[in-house]
Parts: C-alpha cells; sequence; structure tokens
C-alpha cells in the first residue's frame, strides 16, 4: 500500500526548515527531505514542486519569524532608532540562546549559495537588495523626522547596516556570547548614530 501524501504543510515546511539550516541546501537532497518528511519523492515534487521553490518557501517561513520583522513593521513617522536597537538587541540574544549555534538561515544560505549563478543566488541577492532598501527607507524617515543629521549620506548608512546585521549572523556562528554580540552591534550602531537607549 503506498504512503499517503496527506501532511500538515505547515509542518512540513518547518521540519524541513530545520534541515536547511542544520545542514545547508545542497546537503538536503529530494531524497534527504522526502525520508525526513516520510513521504515519495513523487509525493515531494506534487506538494512543492522542486527543491528550490521548497527552499523560497522555507526562506519566506523563516524570515516570518526573525527580529528583522520589527524593521518591516515600522510605519512612517515613528521614530526608528529605537526599532534599529530593539532589533539588534534582539538578534544578539536569539543567536546566543540557539543551543546549535546554526547562524541565520539566511546568511547561511548567501555564504553557501551566494556566489553561484543558480537561481537561488539570484533569489537571495533579490533578498539582500530588498532588506538593504528597507534599511534605506527607514533612515531615510530617520532624517526626515530629525533623527539624524541633515548630510546624513542615506544610501552609505543603508549599506553600513545591512553590513551589520551580516556580518552579526555570520559572527554568531563563531562568538557565542550574547555579551560580545551586543558590545559589537552596540558599539557600530553608536558609530552609525543609529543607537538609542
Amino acid at each position: 500500500m503506498p504512503r499517503s501524501t496527506k501532511f500538515d504543510r505547515d509542518k512540513a515546511i518547518e521540519i524541513v526548515m530545520h534541515k536547511i539550516w542544520k545542514d545547508g541546501f545542497q546537503s538536503s537532497s529530494v531524497k534527504a527531505i522526502s525520508e525526513l518528511l516520510r513521504i515519495t519523492r513523487s509525493s515531494f515534487y506534487n506538494a512543492f514542486g522542486d527543491r528550490e521553490t521548497l527552499f523560497k518557501e522555507v526562506f519566506a517561513h523563516y524570515s516570518a519569524t526573525t527580529p528583522l520583522m520589527n524593521l518591516m513593521l515600522v510605519e512612517q513617522g515613528e521614530t526608528v532608532k529605537p526599532v534599529f536597537t530593539k532589533t539588534l538587541r534582539e538578534l544578539c540574544a536569539i543567536r546566543a540562546n540557539d543551543s546549535l549555534h546554526s547562524g541565520c538561515l539566511a546568511m547561511n544560505g548567501v555564504a553557501e549559495i551566494g556566489g553561484s549563478d543558480s537561481e537561488l543566488a539570484c533569489f537571495l541577492q533579490q533578498q539582500l537588495a530588498l532588506s538593504n532598501a528597507r534599511a534605506e527607507e527607514l533612515i531615510r524617515w530617520a532624517l526626515e523626522g530629525g533623527e539624524l543629521a541633515a548630510d546624513t549620506n542615506v544610501e552609505g548608512l543603508a549599506l553600513a547596516v545591512t553590513n551589520l546585521f551580516v556580518g552579526l549572523n555570520i559572527m554568531s556562528n563563531v562568538i557565542k556570547d550574547e555579551g560580545q554580540l551586543w558590545l559589537a552591534a552596540k558599539t557600530t550602531l553608536q558609530g552609525l548614530n543609529l543607537f538609542a537607549e
């Protein structure tokens, strides 16, 4: 009797997310994922299309659960510096308290896939560009709200913020102490004039 293709899709995405997060995309083959979910390969393709499409769905699920979502919820007119500070503070706590010290799934993906010519590399580049564009928008709002000096280089500051997020996520793979991670983030935010007490 064939195995049932019925399963809890949300739970499956969560399981696959942790698999890719721990082992990487390349090691998460269709065979490995199918076995993990206890479905046939044909059921995998029926449910998810292909591995790249599944990764995008996993990425969306993961992104919705990270502290970076704080930045997406800000509306024009709100004070921006406290949001950057809160977001980085939460990120340091999450990375330090991750018992597996897996880092950031998105940044792990960028490190593993980002330099290739693949469709997923383009997808990750687009996601990083969107994240940077959001940082630039928030910085522009902070400038308009008088939180930043009139001569602020908005593009440069946004790139520096993106660099901080990328660097902190990568660094957390080897530096596991929350105090050290926060010291790095706080010092950088202060240097960028984006820190709020």
